[in-house]
Parts: C-alpha cells; structure tokens; sequence
C-alpha cells in the first residue's frame, strides 16, 4: 500500500522544454557573441556604427543590408566549449569569405 503524504509532487520537466530552454540559452551567447566580434571591428577601424570591413577582402560589409551583409565566422569550431564564444575566436567576413571559409578554401 502507498503512503500518502498529502501534497503534490511535481515533475520534472521534459527533454523537449529542456532542450528548448538551452536553445534560448545559446542563442543569446550567440548574439552576445556576434555583437562583440562587430563592435571590436569597429573600434579597430574607428569606423561608423553601421559597417566594418571583412578581414578576408576588405570589403565593407554591414549587420543588416542585403548585399553588404557581414557574417561572423568561428576559427575554431563551435563545438569546441571552451572558445564557442569567446570573441577572439570570432572573424568578421563577407558572404563570398564566409562561404570560401567553410569550404576551406580560405
């Protein structure tokens, strides 16, 4: 026979809401991360608030116009924990570099 004690127990929650809620986690690191690389370009070159240069071609290259638009690349692999976001790991590039640099043609 069960014993009884009176007040509910609650449950743990469910993989899926545990694995959404680091989902969440991650992309505000990401973000955190992405908003580091682009403002440490922009101090570098002392340049406006609304564009840096890629450090493949020396394009200029800004957060959000479509041609113009600059990605953030890992050196190292976002697998690796330990510099997944660690802004020195980060390289500000053009779609052109970003692409040559993922099919290693860097």
């Amino acid at each position: 026979m069960a014993i009884g004690y009176g007040f509910a127990v609650p449950k743990g929650k469910t993989r899926k809401q545990l694995k959404a809620q680091k989902d969440r986690e991650d992309a505000k690191q990401f973000k955190v991360f992405r908003d580091a690389v682009w403002d440490r370009e922009r101090r570098r070159l002392g340049l406006d608030d609304s564009f840096a240069l890629c450090q493949g071609c020396g394009e200029l290259v800004s957060p959000s116009l479509g041609s113009l638009f600059g990605q953030v690349h890992h050196v190292v692999s976002r697998r690796h924990k330990a510099t997944r976001i660690d802004p020195d790991n980060g390289r500000l590039l053009c779609r052109k570099c970003h692409n040559n640099a993922h099919r290693r043609e860097f």
